[in-house]
Parts: C-alpha cells; sequence; structure tokens
C-alpha cells in the first residue's frame, strides 16, 4: 500500500523530526511504500527558515542555528519524501492508497495558522489521524468554523492527549481512541547514531529544554555538582549549563537520553525518550506541554510526579519506579493493532 504522512518533520526539532521517522520505520516493518509529504505553509517556512535569521542579534545563535540546521539535513537523508512544496495544490494533487495525518501538534491552527491539508484536506482513498495534538489550544476554545466538517473527511480519527480526544468529543460526538505518539511504537537501534565525543564519555545530566526558570536551573545545577555530573544542553541553549552541543543531531541525541545519568526537560518529547529509555528526569512544568505530558504521565500511573502548578520543577524521578515501561508496551501494542486495523479496513 502506499501511504502518505503528513507531519511536521522538516523543523530544527529533535521530537518533531523523531516521531516523523518513527511512523516511517513502523509502516515500512509493515510492508507498506512510505513517504513523508515534504510540506510546508508558507507561514511555517517563513516562522521556522527565514525569521530566525532576521531576530537573532548575538552571533552565538546564529551560530547555533546553523549547526542545528546542517546535522538536521544530515539525519534527513535517511527519511522518504516527497518533492518540497509550500503550494498546497500541488499537494492535493498526490494520491495515496491512504494518508496519516500526525502525530505531533498539527492540530494547533495558532503555531502556522489554520492549514486545511492537515484537516483532511489530502487526496487519499482512507484518511486516517494518528496521534495528532493540538497542543496547547485548549479543546473549549473557539476553534475555526469549518472543523466539524473536517474531521467528518477522516475515516479514523485517534487523538495523543485528552485534550485533542476532548476536542474530537466536542467537535464529531465521537470517543476517539487515546493512542501513543509513534515513537514509543518504534525501535530506533538500526537508526541511531553513538555520540562517541569524549565529552559523552564522563557521567553527565542532559538538558532538553525551551523553558526554564532560574531557580528550576539552580536546583539541576547543584543536583549535578552534588554527583559529580557535567551539564550537556542541547536542542535549546542553556548558558547556565557546562557544555551546549548544538551539533548534536536527533539521532545521535537518542543515544544520549538512552546513556546519560539523568534529563532535565521542559518538553513532550523528552518525557516520551526518558521513559522509553528509563532515563530518571527532571520535569519543569510549562502550559505549551502540560496537556501532553499529563496525559503520557497518567498512562504511567505518573500524574503525581509532576507538579501541580506551571513554572515548577518536578523532584527526580525514576521510570523504573513505576514500571513505566511495562505500562507503555500495552499501551504501544494497543495503538499499532488499531493503527494496523485502520490501514486494513475496507471502509473510506
Amino acid at each position: 500500500m502506499k501511504v502518505g504522512i503528513l507531519t511536521y518533520h522538516d523543523g530544527p526539532n529533535h521530537g518533531a523530526y523523531l516521531q516523523a521517522l518513527a511512523s516511517v520505520l513502523l509502516l515500512r516493518s509493515w510492508g507498506h511504500a512510505v513517504e513523508i509529504i515534504n510540506y510546508k505553509n508558507p507561514r511555517h517556512k517563513y516562522l521556522e527558515e527565514i525569521r530566525p535569521w532576521l531576530v537573532y542579534r548575538r552571533p552565538v545563535r546564529f551560530l547555533d542555528h546553523l549547526r542545528k540546521h546542517t546535522v538536521f539535513r544530515e539525519d534527513r537523508k535517511i527519511m522518504p519524501m516527497s518533492r518540497r512544496t509550500h503550494n498546497p495544490d500541488t499537494v492535493k494533487k498526490l494520491h495515496y492508497d491512504a494518508a496519516i495525518i500526525g502525530s505531533d501538534v498539527v492540530w494547533n491552527h495558532k503555531i502556522f495558522g489554520y492549514d486545511d491539508l492537515y484537516f483532511g484536506g489530502l487526496n487519499a482513498d482512507r484518511l486516517i489521524a494518528y496521534a495528532p495534538s493540538c497542543g496547547w489550544v485548549n479543546a473549549h476554545d473557539s476553534q475555526p468554523a469549518d472543523l466539524s466538517k473536517a474531521f467528518s473527511r477522516f475515516s479514523a480519527l485517534s487523538a495523543r492527549d485528552e485534550n485533542t480526544r476532548e476536542l474530537i468529543r466536542i467537535t464529531t460526538g465521537q470517543d476517539a481512541p487515546l493512542v501513543l505518539d509513534p515513537t514509543l511504537l518504534t525501535d530506533f537501534s538500526e537508526v541511531e547514531r553513538p555520540a562517541r565525543a569524549p565529552l559523552f564519555q564522563k557521567p553527565y545530566l542532559l538538558v532538553y529544554a525551551y523553558t526554564m526558570s532560574a531557580s528550576a536551573a539552580a536546583e539541576i545545577r547543584d543536583y549535578a555538582r552534588e554527583n559529580k555530573l557535567i551539564t550537556i544542553a542541547t536542542g535549546y541553549r542553556q548558558g547556565w549549563c557546562d557544555h551546549n552541543r548544538m551539533e548534536v543531531g536527533p539521532l545521535a541525541w537518542l543515544s544520549l537520553v538512552r546513556n546519560a545519568h539523568t534529563l532535565a526537560t521542559s518538553t513532550f518529547h523528552g518525557m516520551v525518550f526518558t521513559l522509553k529509555y528509563q532515563t530518571p528526569f527532571f520535569f519543569f512544568s510549562n502550559a505549551k506541554a502540560r496537556h501532553r505530558v499529563s496525559s503520557l504521565a497518567g498512562l504511567c500511573g505518573m500524574e503525581s510526579c509532576l507538579p501541580e502548578t506551571d513554572g515548577q520543577l518536578s523532584s527526580r524521578t525514576k521510570p523504573r519506579d513505576f514500571l513505566a515501561a511495562e505500562k507503555l508496551e500495552s499501551a504501544a501494542d494497543c495503538s499499532r493493532t488499531w493503527l494496523q486495523d485502520q490501514l486494513s479496513s475496507k471502509n473510506p
């Protein structure tokens, strides 16, 4: 079966890249011919590819951005993609036996604007929403007027978090299944790249966070000092860390998370991989990640480990203490079965 995937795959974001690649690897393992629909609308392109060069003032930020784009460009070489376009009409001319929209925050219309393609505007015999999220858009907020009509075009709907599930329920009346991010369904061992730099051979605390308060940073730094750990920031520069390594691409980042003494994160995919690899973590709670992280923690029985309010740092938590891997594997089996059933269904 020819399957197209429409998601956020092309930005310099480790989690976004890895969820897209995970979908490709999973579908290939089932024997499908898969490609990423290589599309960004003009606003998306401006915000990710043009605006950063216009707003950065410090030379180090330019260097960070250049290093990230260089390693992501290299890692993207293993990802099968259609011809790049920013024109939705070009995408609509592509035909697939099945098209999957998701995962990631593809239904957060406040980031790159409402784009009909992500809400069912593709040309496919069967259209599946797998693990989409509306991110920090609250399900009870005002939504685009034609959302009900857009959702009716899907052959099957699912959600990655309870907030998105509630949006589907409000809009369509359907009780859509809650499924896991594709990174939790996939084995990356064949594509993971070892981080060989001497720096990474020392005991380290890895930081992957786009937001962190000064008090949280101080607490993490104190923990690292007490445990004789160096602090290494990837993805997003942290001035308080011992080292900032923006040249670490997503495939090498996997091994860094796996081998870290502890991960400090404020992101959804930071939490995903700390659970996947059973790495102890600190989580800095924030509004942008709250809905997605709380749903994931709930699946593992770890809700009590998260701060009750935004702007707070969790205590250091060991996923093994909650049997997180076992609980996630059970949910992963259900998620794989659901997606396989939707792909094999004869219903339009």
